[in-house]
């Protein structure tokens, strides 16, 4: 990138940060939420943004224990369906990892088989105790892993062994490897059986991972163990954005009683969350 167009994304973002931290100009806010509000002074490139300020208040980060079962919220629950992929712990860096979690969720979909759900529990009576309403955001940070998923089910040991050959070859060819941006839907349901959803793509594009070289010299790249690391794009959605599923029912984001991520939209992909919860606008 032209270094006169680096500067101008400083000078776009401190100035925003300036304003709204000394003059207290709220509106300069959305400019860390979604970048397309700067689009006009800012150079045409891409962009991720991940944002949480202190309204956020987390359903599941993912550290309070090694219950893949359990929320952050105590009393809450988790439940997975047709994943290949579900897991909890560190999110790795370059080298190494970020010394703190998330959850790592995979989906490889056969055709007719139904789509891998992942249902988060709000603990009783959470939605009234945060006060969600229509001002409220659903909030989660997501990036795209550089891996493949498998399809769900046990595998034979003949299986596991096409699998892993299958994956050296696909390890070996994996800088050329083209990752498409990953699309689910989010799925709001409430105590009253009234139930909303949308996908992610409505709201924000989840890149697919970034690969890049740090050095000139292949004995010096050599030193990184991967060429990519996880970038989390944060998906930040307005509860007054959703629409009732259910006509007859209108949605009430006070009776929230449920998240489920349903992956429905991209075949196969493997994504990690590094938490989930509740702001306001």
């Amino acid at each position: 990138m032209p270094g006169e167009e680096q500067r101008r994304i400083s000078k776009t973002y401190i100035s925003a940060f300036l304003e709204a931290t000394l003059h207290d100009r709220r509106e300069y806010l959305p400019l860390f939420e979604d970048w397309r509000v700067g689009r006009e002074w800012l150079p045409d490139t891409l962009y991720v943004n991940r944002y949480q300020d202190a309204s956020f208040v987390p359903l599941a980060s993912f550290s309070e224990d090694a219950d893949l079962t359990t929320t952050t919220a105590a009393g809450g629950s988790i439940a997975g369906e047709n994943l290949s992929v579900w897991r909890e712990g560190r999110i790795p860096w370059r080298e190494g990892d970020r010394d703190y979690n998330g959850v790592f969720l995979g989906w490889k979909r056969a055709k007719g088989a139904p789509a891998a759900r992942y249902t988060l529990t709000l603990p009783a009576g959470a939605a009234a105790k945060w006060q969600l309403g229509e001002e409220s955001t659903i909030e989660l940070s997501v990036a795209t892993m550089d891996e493949d998923a498998s399809l769900p089910g046990k595998q034979t040991e003949a299986e596991k062994k096409k699998e892993k050959e299958e994956k050296k070859k696909e390890e070996a060819k994996s800088e050329k490897k083209q990752r498409e941006s990953p699309d689910f839907t989010i799925e709001l349901l409430t105590t009253d059986g009234a139930s909303t959803s949308a996908p992610v793509s409505r709201f924000i594009a989840i890149p697919p991972p970034f690969k890049e070289r740090f050095t000139k010299l292949d004995i010096d790249e050599k030193g990184y163990e991967k060429d990519w690391e996880p970038v989390f794009q944060t998906v930040r959605v307005p509860l007054a954005d959703f629409r009732a599923a259910d006509r007859k029912r209108e949605f009430e984001p006070g009776k929230l009683s449920a998240v489920r991520l349903k992956f429905d939209r991209t075949e196969m992909s493997v994504i990690c969350i590094s938490g989930i919860g509740f702001g306001k606008r």
